[in-house]
């Protein structure tokens, strides 16, 4: 009986002890997938100042090229 008593305590506390594993590797993907979030939103950023920054370049070659001779 008491082997049967020790067996579940142990069982449980490993139970327990999963639990807590897997909330914190929850937590853990929780913060990634923000971070990944993040970094995609700053990549969309960047290229769409890197598209206008091309177009207003674009626009200034064009302009200097009405003085050249």
């Amino acid at each position: 009986m008491d082997l049967a008593v020790s067996s579940n305590e142990s069982t449980s506390q490993n139970f327990i002890k999963t639990s807590e594993h897997m909330h914190k590797i929850n937590a853990d993907v929780t913060s990634i997938n923000k971070y990944s979030q993040s970094n995609t939103r700053s990549a969309d950023e960047m290229a769409a100042a890197s598209s206008h920054l091309l177009k207003l370049t674009d626009n200034l070659n064009s302009q200097i090229d009405k003085f050249k001779v």
